[in-house]
C-alpha cells in the first residue's frame, strides 16, 4: 500500500499574441500590422511545438528507467504532447518536473520506513545496471 498522494501536475496559463505598436502617423500603404503580429505569433508557436515533438518523441522509446535518471516520466511526456498549442510544452514540463521533484522529496522526507526512499515498494540497494569488470 503506498501513503504517497497523487501527483497533480502544473497548470499554465496559455499564451497570448504580442499587440502591435500603435503609428501615430498613419499611411495607406502601413501593412496590417496586427495581423503580422498573429501571423509571427502562430509560427513561432507552431515552430516550437515542431522543435519539442522532435526532440521528446524519440524519448517516449527509452526505458521508463533510462527517463528517470534525466528526470522525466513516460506519462509527463505524453502529457506535455497534447497540451494546447498555445501553451509551452517546454515550460509546461519543466515545471512539472520541478513539482514532481518537489513532490518526491517531501515524499521521502514524510516517509514511514525513515530511509528516504522516493518510491513505494522499493527496499533495499539500489539495483545495478552495468556489471562490474
Amino acid at each position: 500500500m503506498c501513503n504517497q498522494q497523487a501527483f497533480r501536475r502544473p497548470h499554465l496559463a496559455p499564451e497570448v499574441p504580442v499587440k502591435p505598436p500603435t503609428l501615430d502617423l498613419y499611411m495607406p500603404a502601413t501593412p496590417p500590422l496586427a495581423l503580422l503580429a498573429k501571423a509571427d505569433f502562430w509560427l513561432k508557436i507552431m515552430w516550437r511545438r515542431h522543435h519539442f515533438r522532435r526532440l521528446f518523441v524519440p524519448l517516449l522509446e527509452e526505458e521508463d528507467l533510462i527517463l528517470s535518471d534525466i528526470g522525466l516520466n513516460r506519462t509527463d511526456i505524453e502529457w506535455a504532447l497534447e497540451l494546447p498549442l498555445r501553451v509551452d510544452a517546454l515550460k509546461a514540463l519543466e515545471a512539472c518536473r520541478k513539482a514532481r521533484g518537489i513532490h518526491d522529496k517531501a515524499a521521502a522526507e514524510g516517509s514511514q520506513y525513515g530511509t528516504g526512499e522516493k518510491r513505494c515498494g522499493q527496499s533495499g540497494p539500489p539495483r545495478r545496471i552495468h556489471a562490474e569488470h
